[in-house]
């Protein structure tokens, strides 16, 4: 599987200093486009070297969200005009170069919504955390803490959500261990 980081998931991982852990869990098939780059590193002076870069060209971004251009999408209800350059290049890489192998990473509530009605898949913080239980790499307890500590740094969270609810979605033969 490929993951696709938005510069939301990056940056809670950034604050927590846990970048690493990203490797960690995920492997070496993360990347990142330009446009998340350029995003992130307006905020932090990290290097993002060790992930896999993608080039999205701006003109495919202005493509993709001219009225009624949507020629490789499919989806009710899609409003990509409300989303932002990292975001649109993130689902850009994905339905051009990844399709179905491709997970794109983002906490922002918008930006998952347009995702799951473009039938991708999608995750975020939580979900990297909860894999990384699944995984054996950490303790529920563990990601509790790291969880915490985000929404401490300001990882904002509309409802409670909590890893283990994350774990039960994902690998519930994890919590038996």
């Amino acid at each position: 599987m490929k993951y696709i980081l938005d510069n939301t998931v990056l940056s809670n991982f950034t604050l927590i200093e846990k970048l690493d852990l990203l490797f960690k869990i995920l492997g070496d098939e993360i990347y990142v486009t330009n446009f998340v780059k350029s995003e992130f590193q307006k905020r932090f002076t990290f290097s993002l070297e060790n992930f896999q870069f993608e080039e999205i060209k701006p003109e495919d971004i202005e493509q993709l969200t001219e009225a009624g251009n949507y020629s490789n999408i499919q989806g009710e209800g899609v409003r990509l005009d409300i989303l932002g350059e990292g975001e649109l290049s993130c689902i850009i890489l994905c339905i051009t170069k990844f399709k179905d192998n491709a997970i794109i990473l983002t906490d922002d509530g918008k930006a998952r919504k347009t995702i799951k009605r473009l039938e991708l898949k999608v995750g975020g913080s939580i979900y990297v955390l909860a894999f990384g239980v699944c995984k054996g790499i950490l303790s529920l307890e563990e990601a509790e803490r790291l969880l915490l500590l985000m929404k401490k740094k300001g990882f904002y969270l509309k409802e409670t959500i909590k890893v283990i609810d994350s774990v039960i979605e994902q690998c519930p033969e994890a919590l038996q261990k």
